[in-house]
């Protein structure tokens, strides 16, 4: 059974920045754990090899959006467990073309890089995450869409303006939840609507459901929306943050 998976956009406008690089990551895997990112080729294997020339030689492939479980480092090789939690997707009209997605499906995967020694750590973490976990900013450069990161404050919604017609954005990147396995069975369907801020650098803050679907989606909505980017309007040539929603549909057939 397939699901279908729309994101209509209410009242959009906003503003963004950020960077390809691994913003706030300290030079050690380990610092990737809790952190989400698109991952690259691998679809829904529960197990992934790689050597430090193969990362070099990686290519794109598909794509899945992940969180990062843990890492661990063995014998030489250190063990990155991920979680797939949704599918990247643009708007048809953005006029990106990203990979396709790797599965519909939620899934745990065990990526191995192999032929490192603990001291090579910074190694790992930058081929890693120039190949194989990026960045949402990372991803969008490969398909054409630069953004420049930058920080903002978190708390911007004091000084937000309600969205208009007249202030619109453009959703760079959305990331489309999967379904829990209990939703799956239990045959729910329906509309989730999340009610946040965007900040002057493009992304979500202080996200709020506001109209709830089940206890499970909702939560599997929130888990992705840290990924989310958008392209902002100005307002007299300036960025503002905005408070506007998204209306996630939800489907199965």
């Amino acid at each position: 059974m397939k699901s279908i998976l729309r994101i209509t956009t209410l009242f959009i406008a906003f503003s963004y920045s950020s960077s390809v690089s691994a913003q706030s990551v300290e030079n050690n895997p380990q610092s990737l754990v809790g952190k989400k990112f698109i991952y690259l080729g691998h679809k829904n294997e529960q197990l992934v090899t790689m050597s430090d020339a193969e990362l070099k030689k990686h290519k794109e492939g598909c794509a899945v959006a992940v969180a990062v479980l843990g890492t661990s480092y063995y014998e030489n090789h250190w063990q990155f467990d991920l979680e797939a939690i949704g599918t990247p997707s643009v708007e048809k009209t953005s006029g990106l073309a990203l990979s396709k997605p790797c599965s519909g499906t939620q899934y745990n995967t065990k990526l191995v890089i192999t032929g490192h020694g603990f001291n090579d750590r910074e190694v790992v973490l930058d081929s890693v995450l120039k190949s194989v976990l990026l960045t949402p900013e990372a991803y969008l450069s490969r398909h054409g869409k630069t953004i420049e990161f930058r920080e903002t404050d978190e708390t911007e919604s004091a000084t937000a303006v309600q969205a208009s017609g007249s202030i619109r954005a453009t959703l760079v990147l959305a990331i489309e939840p999967f379904y829990t396995e209990e939703a799956r069975k239990a045959h729910v369907q329906g509309n989730c609507v999340v009610s946040f801020v965007v900040g002057t650098n493009g992304r979500m803050q202080s996200p709020e459901i506001t109209t709830s679907l089940e206890s499970g989606m909702d939560a599997q909505v929130i888990r992705v929306l840290s990924l989310w980017r958008f392209d902002p309007p100005r307002v007299d040539g300036e960025t503002v943050p905005v408070h506007t929603k998204v209306q996630i549909r939800f489907k199965l057939h």
